[in-house]
């Protein structure tokens, strides 16, 4: 089992650094949200705080829940839709933890990490599926991203990761060249969009698997 461990970091590691060769120098990093800098979610309350209630996953999967992201239906709205499939108890249950400031925290280690890239001369940004009612309980008047050379948000403008559209409107904002931007994010999926449009990924998984991925892309 040790062996084939160390067998798979090793793999990893010459299979970025073969990647790194190959590539354009990295001058943008653009970080997701949820679930990167603020660890929890609703994925993370089901599967942690609810397990037996696992079926609750599929919520924020639905239509609906991605419409409130895309700030195109209101809280409320959301919670009249969803009420046709789901208890009411639930839904108003993982809404009002996907909002609590005061059962998610932020990740010190990951903002400290993000301070020393700036330090180092990176130009940052963060791309996240957000909604209004997110962004006005955990963003607004937020000190923290005062570190961001720019900010977008599903809720801004109607789209959300992992569809085509938001990387490049994204892009087109802050002028930027994908081949010199390193996307990171928790969902493979959203970084597989991110590379469809010619930004390099790192799927975040943990800080260790982090910063030894940075480093391959960055020394």
């Amino acid at each position: 089992m040790l062996v084939l461990k160390i067998m798979k970091k090793l793999f990893v590691t010459v299979t970025l650094f073969l990647a790194v060769q190959l590539s354009a120098e990295i001058k943008n990093i653009v970080w997701d949200l949820g679930g990167v800098i603020l660890p929890g979610g609703p994925r993370y309350y089901v599967q942690e705080k609810i397990p037996e209630k696992k079926d609750l996953l599929d919520m924020v999967k639905t239509d609906a829940w991605q419409k409130w992201d895309e700030g195109r239906i209101t809280k409320e709205d959301l919670q009249a839709t969803l009420a046709a499939q789901y208890d009411a108890d639930d839904i108003r249950r993982l809404i009002a933890y996907t909002l609590n400031v005061a059962e998610r925290s932020f990740d010190d280690h990951i903002l400290s990490l993000i301070e020393d890239l700036k330090r180092r001369g990176y130009k940052l940004y963060l791309l996240s599926n957000f909604s209004k009612d997110a962004h006005a309980q955990f963003i607004q008047g937020n000190k923290r991203f005062d570190v961001f050379d720019g900010l977008m948000f599903s809720h801004e403008v109607a789209c959300s990761k992992p569809g085509e559209k938001i990387y490049r409107d994204f892009l087109s904002r802050f002028d930027l060249n994908p081949e010199e931007s390193l996307f990171i994010d928790d969902s493979e999926k959203n970084i597989d969009g991110a590379r469809a449009v010619g930004f390099k990924g790192i799927t975040y998984h943990n800080e260790e698997q982090l910063r030894l991925e940075l480093d391959a892309f960055l020394n």
